[in-house]
């Protein structure tokens, strides 16, 4: 499976927006370059697998609660903060490099609707599709970072490479 260094990962508001409360920064950092991870990049889970201070530094910036049972971030006992950042336009920027060289990144924007995931059954909650690692095997970058990111492989030459995914509302023409 393919695998990348992440060199930072950062919480981002667009320009001109308040920041919230909570945060130190217009961009807080949950990964910097100085604490680089690395991490598959897997299509067979949907979420972002990170180090728990990661996924503790996302709850605090996003007002998120670990729900043991479930070993996902919710929004338990704070349902309004869904809505909030629903209306943020928030995104999150995660910024990647080959193992072989930290100089050429790659930084790929995530909105926030890439993590607005909603479970019905057997509870009807809204969650943040990240996981605690338990270990550095596992870090992973998963279905939600594939939804705004892609991938091309040369197989041949035992090389790929990610991208930010575009949009573009004039597809057609």
């Amino acid at each position: 499976q393919p695998s990348t260094y992440i060199n930072s990962l950062y919480l981002s508001l667009p320009d001109g927006s308040s920041t919230p409360g909570n945060w130190q920064s217009s961009s807080p950092r949950m990964i910097d370059s100085d604490q680089m991870v690395t991490a598959l990049i897997d299509s067979t889970t949907p979420y972002l697998w990170l180090p728990e201070a990661v996924c503790d530094s996302f709850a605090s910036a996003l007002n998120l609660t670990y729900n043991s049972t479930l070993e996902l971030y919710t929004f338990d006992g704070n349902e309004a903060q869904h809505s909030t950042l629903q209306n943020l336009n928030l995104s999150i920027s995660i910024e990647l490099s080959q193992q072989t060289s930290a100089i050429e990144t790659v930084t790929i924007a995530l909105p926030y609707a890439a993590f607005d995931q909603e479970m019905t059954f057997p509870y009807t909650k809204y969650y943040f599709p990240l996981k605690r690692a338990l270990n550095e095997s596992q870090y992973t970058l998963g279905r939600t970072f594939l939804q705004e990111a892609y991938m091309i492989v040369d197989y041949e030459r035992g090389n790929f490479s990610v991208h930010q995914a575009l949009f573009p509302s004039d597809a057609a023409t």
